[in-house]
């Protein structure tokens, strides 16, 4: 068994943590999704085929933590949000506009790290089998060796409104190993060593962006190895 922490975050990692601890409470840990489709469709067939099983181990439903309403503005290319002031926005809400669609990053934002070593690779993916205006956008990564936040990143294309409900599920994560061995999830609160090595990752994606992943990950093998090794000795 790996055994992964897990930290809520915000989008400005360095600045905001601190302030908004608030996140610590209200964030819905990820939810096995074999034990969610099981509760959600008992009496369907295909829940209990090994392969549908299979497929969704060390696999988690993301679910939503805040209820609000993100309005696009097609003329002026922009985005606002109700029940929410503006330092909500700037913490959790990212846009850019793409030839007429909308891409949004959103909450939750949360960072893994594996306890040991071994590689480990975590995929965004759609969640399957529900009606969903969300088009997520996937993607993958090594724990291991590289730190940064996952979130919701979704591409709108014809919505004029998209309506979040606390609980929501949202999308799918997987955690991928060599042994294929089972995951298992623990909630920790952020520390400064996680917001350093979590920062560092993001802005080295910034300043050079060019950069393939195994090129990162060859580039932070030194600074990731000691700084994981310096937040599990202080989680002990």
């Amino acid at each position: 068994m790996i055994k992964i922490n897990w930290y809520p975050t915000v989008q400005n990692i360095l600045g905001s943590n601190i302030t908004h601890q608030e996140i610590n409470i209200v964030y819905i840990p990820p939810e096995p999704a074999y034990k969610y489709f099981l509760e959600k469709y008992p009496n369907a067939r295909y829940v209990l085929c090994p392969a549908f099983s299979d497929y969704l181990k060390n696999t988690f439903i993301i679910r939503s933590p805040y209820d609000f309403v993100v309005t696009l503005d097609r003329k002026q290319g922009g985005v606002s949000i109700d029940q929410h002031g503006q330092d909500f926005y700037n913490n959790n809400i990212q846009m850019t506009c793409i030839e007429g669609s909308f891409v949004l990053q959103l909450p939750p934002r949360m960072i893994f790290i594996p306890e040991n070593n071994e590689s480990v690779m975590v995929t965004s993916l759609p969640l399957i089998l529900n009606p969903n205006p969300l088009a997520i956008i996937p993607g993958t990564f090594d724990i291991s060796k590289w730190v940064r936040p996952i979130e919701i990143a979704i591409q709108i294309h014809d919505e004029e409104k998209v309506v979040f409900k606390r609980g929501d599920p949202l999308m799918m994560i997987k955690f991928t190993s060599n042994n294929n061995d089972s995951i298992q999830l623990e909630q920790k609160i952020i520390d400064e060593n996680v917001i350093f090595l979590t920062s560092a990752c993001v802005r080295v994606k910034n300043t050079n962006p060019s950069l393939n992943l195994k090129t990162l990950y060859k580039m932070a093998d030194f600074y990731v190895s000691k700084m994981r090794k310096i937040i599990f000795e202080n989680n002990k």
